[in-house]
């Protein structure tokens, strides 16, 4: 059963990265200006800042639809935290390359919720994956108004 597990993980993270352009700039209605596609590999603090998300399945309670991601980093450790209508989720075993971000986030203190993002220089894509199943996300970077 954990084999299968992660031949699945497997299977839709490669469809992450196949479908994830397209499909993210559609959902995000992104304009020219916002399609910044980065050569080669980022630092991992390019994952810092604040994020714009919204979850692809229609079956996500609307209290966990959309929210804010907010990547910092402190004493160098990078700390998590997922800003819902009903309040903040705060992100454990936090690791961050170059490429992604991944943490773990307990709803209600009871359900595990994992999450693996992929950064693509002002936009994320990637998965959710809980008991009750994976969930597609994609975001964008919050730019502060001058």
């Amino acid at each position: 059963m954990l084999i299968a597990h992660i031949v699945i993980k497997i299977i839709v993270f490669l469809q992450v990265i196949l479908l994830a352009p397209s499909v993210m700039n559609d959902s995000l209605n992104l304009k020219n200006e916002d399609k910044i596609v980065a050569a080669g590999k980022h630092s991992p603090d390019s994952a810092l800042g604040v994020w714009r998300f919204s979850f692809g399945n229609e079956n996500i309670s609307e209290v966990y639809k959309d929210g804010v991601l907010f990547v910092t980093k402190q004493n160098g450790s990078y700390d998590v935290a997922m800003k819902f209508k009903n309040g903040v989720l705060t992100g454990q075993d936090v690791e961050i390359n170059e490429n992604a971000i991944k943490f773990n986030v307990n709803i209600d203190g009871l359900e595990r919720v994992s999450f693996v993002l992929l950064l693509d220089g002002n936009r994320i894509v990637g998965e959710s994956y809980s008991a009750k199943g994976a969930s597609k996300i994609y975001g964008k970077r919050q730019v502060p108004v001058r």
